[in-house]
């Protein structure tokens, strides 16, 4: 069946495993550092600025976490030195499963903490407790830009803020602290960037403005340094290299289920879906944090044709393994002709089962079959009804080395009440990425008794 679940909630796998443990974890206890002391320990000191990958397991690491380091570091190798101090903004959420985790952090229903730690430390954490990579951008700052920064970090140094997964997340606050660094101007705007700012976002706005020193640095656990050897997968992708937060599309097609020709527009706000030209070595988990796509008929009709909530997918592979598990979960509606039964729909629900990997020079290729069930309500020439659809399916990803993604996916579903029938189903999708936030795209979607292929062109900003 091919899922039309968009998601509300963390990855199916997270939903039945433990509390979820914190993208950011417990807080030390002791008191905010005094001033003077703090400024005297980072003035001088070297900065760099680290990207931590994201984890596939990890419904909140999804656009990656970012820290600002101040101290020494190995221009080769990017290791850090130990003794330096690290300041990140993090949402403390305890004990909270996935489920809440994910929206409260959405919703703001965290406080988040500028926090400062021994450097050791918050490596060990990211690196070696949840075997993550990271990369160090060393930043290129002149005296007095670098006075600015730590009088701005020293200044909020334990302060806390309303957290937002979207609009106020741990590269939404450095960013502007980073700013602080530029005399007022396009540099320091550009830096402090709008209203949704990523991690990978953030790292483009520093290499733009010209703050970053050399290339940026990739640093391995050693499992996956090994992994990569073995395997010889493509070089990683730079932070930096990553699209815009923020996309629009625009195809152009024909719905075999309406008989018309229509024009689809969408708008899609967040992380980075797998259907994409690869943009992580370990490109194994994706998503959207909300959608809207609406479209117009030959005959000037107008419809909603989707609308969702944080889209999420993730892969899990042991280091060294090419076997493991893959799952999609979410909430959202598909509009006439999208959903079971080419009826509208409003469906939960939530995709589990097995992938493979192979990886290599020329890209990646994974794998999967999965069960489905996706409980909401149709709505259909005689009134809403609540359904039960599920069924299995199973698909291909492949990322190539270059800027090239191809997704074929294919199954059969019933549904309750079973006066729905049997259905079957096979889409494909293609992106060809040409430019940092431009791609074509095309995608065909056929059942048993229609095909709907459209074509068009995606733009990430800003």
């Amino acid at each position: 069946m091919r899922s039309v679940c968009i998601a509300f909630v963390a990855l199916a796998s997270l939903l039945v495993a433990a509390p979820a443990v914190a993208e950011e974890e417990t807080r030390p206890s002791e008191k905010k550092l005094d001033v003077e002391a703090l400024a005297a320990r980072l003035t001088g000191k070297p900065v760099s600025f680290v990207f931590v990958v994201q984890d596939p397991t990890r419904s909140s690491s999804l656009m990656g976490h970012v820290w600002v380091n101040f101290g020494e570091g190995n221009a080769q190798t990017g290791e850090l030195a130990q003794d330096g101090t690290a300041f990140e903004f993090a949402a403390e959420t305890g004990e909270d499963s996935a489920f809440t985790s994910t929206t409260k952090g959405l919703f703001g229903g965290y406080t988040g903490e500028l926090h400062d730690y021994p450097t050791w430390q918050i490596v060990d954490r990211y690196r070696a407790r949840q075997g993550r990579d990271f990369w160090v951008y060393r930043l290129r700052l002149s005296a007095e830009e670098q006075a600015r920064l730590v009088a701005a970090v020293v200044k909020e140094q334990g302060s806390t803020f309303e957290y937002r997964f979207a609009t106020n997340n741990s590269a939404t606050t450095l960013g502007r602290l980073l700013g602080e660094a530029f005399a007022p101007g396009k540099r320091r705007d550009e830096v402090r960037g709008g209203s949704v700012v990523t991690p990978a976002s953030l790292a483009a706005a520093l290499v733009e403005v010209g703050a970053v020193d050399g290339e940026p640095t990739l640093v391995r656990t050693e499992a996956h340094a090994k992994s990569v050897a073995e395997l010889g997968a493509a070089p990683a992708p730079k932070p930096h290299e990553n699209h815009a937060p923020m996309r629009l599309d625009a195809a152009a097609g024909y719905a075999e289920a309406t008989g018309r020709y229509e024009t689809t527009v969408g708008f899609r706000l967040g992380v980075h879906e797998l259907v994409e030209p690869a943009v992580r070595e370990f490109d194994t988990a994706g998503g959207v944090l909300l959608r809207a796509d609406a479209s117009v008929d030959e005959k000037g009709v107008v419809r909603l044709a989707r609308a969702t909530l944080l889209e999420l997918e993730a892969f899990g592979f042991e280091d060294g393994s090419n076997l493991g598990w893959g799952a999609r979960v979410g909430l959202g509606y598909l509009g006439r002709g999208r959903g079971v039964f080419g009826g509208d729909s409003l469906a939960l629900g939530g995709a589990y089962g097995v992938a493979f990997r192979v990886r290599g020079s020329l890209g990646e290729l994974l794998g999967y079959a999965r069960a489905s069930a996706e409980p909401g309500m149709g709505f259909g020439v005689d009134g809403a009804q609540a359904q039960l659809p599920f069924g299995v399916h199973g698909g291909l990803l492949v990322h190539g080395a270059g800027s090239l993604s191809l997704r074929s996916e294919a199954g059969v579903y019933r549904a309750l009440p079973w006066s729905y029938g049997t259905g079957v189903f096979s889409t494909t999708e293609m992106q060809w990425r040409f430019a940092r936030d431009y791609a074509f795209t095309a995608r065909m979607i056929a059942t048993e008794d229609s095909v709907s292929p459209s074509a068009g062109l995606a733009v990430w900003y800003p």
